[in-house]
């Protein structure tokens, strides 16, 4: 009877190389690897500019290089075909951009040569807010604006104090803000801010306005310290009251 014997073959199925587990860097690998994590991320926008900028780059180094010669390969590119070149260029181009293009034809259709502020007719804006304020929906369905629009324009007047409240929490004119001023706000990217104690509007380039701005800071600097003291005295006083009724509870319990 023979007999039988089984081995394991303890031969490993693959052997790691150190030598080749890591690549050898270098200056191509390196630029590679920065080329393909920038194309990963890029935006179709910022793809269109590098392939521009590259190409300006290439082209004027050959004028630059070959003057003459570059010059009639232009030439001949240019007129090859009866200019079929150039007009594929200029139909690619219009199509690419026709969003861009009808959006500024009817913008420039709807205000004409009048100044806008965020698309809006100054003027037409100006009549809007003294006649019926910057409430919400009746803005976004007057106006005909988006709420983000909305939110944003609304910020801005709340800064500026172009706006405030009424007694149901809506946004209307400021009273003491003129058609002749509120067109310069809107106009000039708002030049003015109110003074709230003499009610008037300066420039904010003048030297009232800074200081005006220089004793709103030491107000708020002063307003913020007496938060503070008072805060700090409640905090006293809670510590003197517990102080106070541990002692009674001491003298009780003796």
């Amino acid at each position: 009877m023979e007999t039988l014997t089984l081995t394991q073959n303890h031969r490993p199925l693959y052997a790691v190389q150190p030598n080749k587990s890591h690549p050898r860097t270098s200056v191509r690998r390196v630029l590679y690897s920065r080329f393909c994590r920038w194309l990963d991320n890029a935006t179709p926008k910022a793809m269109k500019k590098a392939v521009l900028r590259t190409s300006c780059v290439v082209l004027f180094c050959l004028l630059w290089a070959a003057p003459n010669f570059m010059a009639g390969v232009l030439l001949d590119v240019l007129q090859w075909n009866e200019y079929r070149i150039p007009t594929g260029i200029a139909v690619f181009l219009i199509g690419w951009n026709s969003k861009t293009i009808v959006r500024r034809v009817r913008r420039r259709k709807r205000t004409g040569n009048a100044h806008t502020y965020e698309g809006i007719p100054v003027d037409e804006l100006a009549s809007y807010l003294s006649e019926h304020g910057f409430k919400r929906d009746h803005a976004m369905r007057t106006l005909g604006i988006a709420k983000d629009k909305y939110e944003k324009m609304a910020g801005v007047f709340d800064d500026t104090q172009v706006c405030t409240r009424d007694a149901n929490n809506g946004r209307i004119l400021n009273p003491h803000l003129s058609r002749e001023d509120l067109i310069r706000q809107l106009r000039n990217g708002f030049p003015l801010v109110f003074d709230d104690r003499s009610n008037e509007w300066v420039r904010k380039t003048s030297a009232y306005a800074g200081y005006l701005r220089d004793e709103a800071i030491r107000e708020k600097k002063q307003r913020e310290k007496t938060e503070r003291l008072e805060r700090r005295a409640a905090k006293a006083k809670r510590e003197i009251a517990q102080a106070e009724g541990f002692h009674r509870r001491s003298l009780a319990v003796a």
